[in-house]
């Protein structure tokens, strides 16, 4: 058996793997055949293999991307959320004031009806 070292190239480790023997020249092409496929699909299974890598990485980028716009678009809406809120609040602050200022005079007007009735704001009597 042979024993396998990073320097050599594939045809060479071929070669040792399935050594010519002048008395089969027949056998020895059919290794030759037999290695080059197998270096043709060990070839194919890299450019495979690196495809779906390529894949995967892509696939993870694009979502990191979704998912770093899905934040900004929550983000956009929880500011756009506080500023309606806020907005809200003040028109219902502002609503209630008026409200109180207009049932302010109502009670005074009320309070000044009443007294005349009971005759608290009558003119006095000329003599």
């Amino acid at each position: 058996m042979w024993t396998r070292r990073r320097s050599t190239t594939s045809s060479t480790r071929c070669a040792r793997r399935f050594p010519r023997r002048s008395s089969r020249r027949a056998g020895s092409s059919r290794s030759a055949r037999r290695c080059s496929e197998a270096k043709r699909e060990a070839e194919r299974i890299i450019k495979e293999a690196r495809e779906k890598q390529d894949d995967l990485i892509s696939q993870e980028e694009v979502t990191k991307q979704a998912e770093r716009a899905a934040a900004d678009i929550v983000d956009d809406a929880r500011a756009r959320e506080r500023e309606i809120r806020l907005g809200a609040e003040d028109y219902a602050d502002e609503i209630l004031n008026t409200l109180e200022v207009n049932l302010s005079k109502f009670i005074a007007a009320v309070q000044r009806g009443r007294e005349r009735l009971q005759g608290k704001d009558e003119p006095a009597e000329v003599a």
